[in-house]
């Protein structure tokens, strides 16, 4: 997401320690239709919307109150990958832990949308900016990221990106479950 989390937000929230405040680009009304168009809008229609810190340890921004516990987000600043992103509160722990640092502890499966991205990133470092012969790039598009408590409980899937589901950062505090959606939701 953030050029590392090609589907969640990771190396632009890795990044702030060296970014310049409030590089989100757009105006609050762009973020909103931005961050709701990346899920169905069954969840989007009620949902939150907030933007990103504009400095290290900030706090998200609320551009928009909501009242069925999802929270969307527009493109995170500083990496060239377009990322909005709709959560409910389990990813919305996972990314506010990574903000303050500290690793995700996930409690119960969490699930993210991000139906309307465009993404590259390596599938075993979440830290990658760039490709590397050893770090298993991967470009994408739409995808539903899912989370999970214990990461056994992803062992049935594939750790190498295909066109079904597959484990994105296996084995580091990151993991979790790909879905790649493009051919479904309608996405080139």
């Amino acid at each position: 997401m953030f050029r590392f989390l090609s589907c969640t937000a990771l190396a632009v929230l890795a990044g702030f320690a060296g970014i310049a405040p409030a590089l989100a680009q757009g105006t609050d009304e762009e973020k909103i239709e931005a961050a709701l168009a990346s899920a169905p809008p069954e969840v989007s229609a009620g949902a939150r919307v907030l933007d990103w810190p504009s400095e290290p340890g900030g706090d998200f921004r609320v551009l928009r109150e909501g009242d069925n516990g999802w929270t969307c987000l527009p493109d995170p600043p500083a990496d060239d990958n377009f990322e909005p992103m709709c959560n409910d509160a389990e990813w919305m722990a996972w990314f506010r832990s990574y903000v303050s640092g500290e690793e995700p502890q996930t409690g119960r499966m969490g699930i993210s949308y991000m139906l309307n991205s465009r993404w590259a990133t390596s599938n075993v470092d979440p830290t990658a900016t760039e490709a590397t012969p050893d770090n298993m790039w991967v470009e994408g598009g739409g995808h539903v990221m899912i989370i999970v408590p214990d990461e056994a409980m992803l062992s049935q899937y594939p750790t190498e990106p295909g066109p079904g589901a597959y484990v994105m950062w296996p084995g580091t505090p990151w993991v979790h479950l790909m879905l790649p959606m493009e051919e479904l939701v309608g996405h080139p």
